[in-house]
C-alpha cells in the first residue's frame, strides 16, 4: 500500500530530490539527509559532503546508547 503523503512538495517526489533517486556517493565523502524534506539544504540539493565537513559522533543506534550495543 502506498503512503499518501499531501503535504509534500512535488518536487520532492521524483528526480533528483526523490529520496528513492540512486546516487554514487564518492570515497572519502558522505550523503548527508535532513529530516524536513519539504525544507532541508541537505545533500539532494547540494550534493555529497567531504567527509572532513561532517562533524559529530553516534550516541545511539536503533534507540539503544553506543555502549549498550553488542
Amino acid at each position: 500500500m502506498k503512503y499518501v503523503e499531501p503535504y509534500i512538495n512535488d518536487d520532492y517526489r521524483g528526480g533528483r530530490l526523490n529520496q528513492t533517486s540512486q546516487v554514487t556517493v564518492p570515497e572519502g565523502q558522505y550523503y548527508v539527509l535532513g529530516d524536513h524534506r519539504n525544507n532541508s539544504n541537505d545533500s539532494r540539493s547540494v550534493g555529497p559532503l567531504d567527509a572532513d565537513m561532517v562533524i559529530g559522533v553516534a550516541v545511539e543506534i536503533n534507540g539503544k546508547p553506543i555502549d549498550a550495543v553488542d
